[in-house]
């Protein structure tokens, strides 16, 4: 085998790797084993081509891990879940709630979920109300125009 053979089949064996796991990790010694490949053929010693695969490699996998936990915490503070994307919506109280008897029920973005007033004052049905918060399966809601 010959040391070009060598790093294209490390290339196309990390490749593979990387499509197997879709981790975004062996990509990096695909781009490791190319610059080696290309240090080969600017006439560099193997034994030199190997810690150039391995720096750069380990460069290109802390470089994409920095960047990547950057990027991961701007979206992860921007991003709301389902549960989270439901604080702020409007809904109708289908059945009246009141905190004493366990609460209500409303209707959210055409679901309908149990409720708790947030204030405890009762609040009947048809009435127009303000999601404040989620606490486990139960809205915790006020009347829209209250404070």
């Amino acid at each position: 085998m010959t040391i070009t053979t060598f790093w294209v089949l490390v290339m196309i064996l990390a490749a593979l790797g990387e499509l197997l796991t879709m981790a975004f990790f062996s990509i990096w010694f695909t781009v490791g084993a190319f610059i080696a490949l290309i240090s080969k053929w600017l006439g560099v010693p193997f034994v030199a081509q190997f810690y150039v695969f391995i720096i750069t490699s380990t460069i290109f996998i802390l470089m994409s891990e920095f960047l990547l936990k950057k990027k991961l915490r701007i979206l992860k503070s921007s991003y709301k879940s389902n549960i989270d994307g439901i604080i702020g919506a409007e809904g109708i109280v289908t059945k009246d709630i009141n905190n004493v008897i366990g609460g209500g029920e409303v209707e959210v973005m055409g679901k309908r979920w149990t409720a708790l007033s947030s204030d405890g004052s009762v609040i009947p049905a048809s009435e127009v109300v303000v999601v404040k918060k989620v606490d486990g399966v139960k809205l915790i809601v006020k009347r829209k125009g209250s404070r």
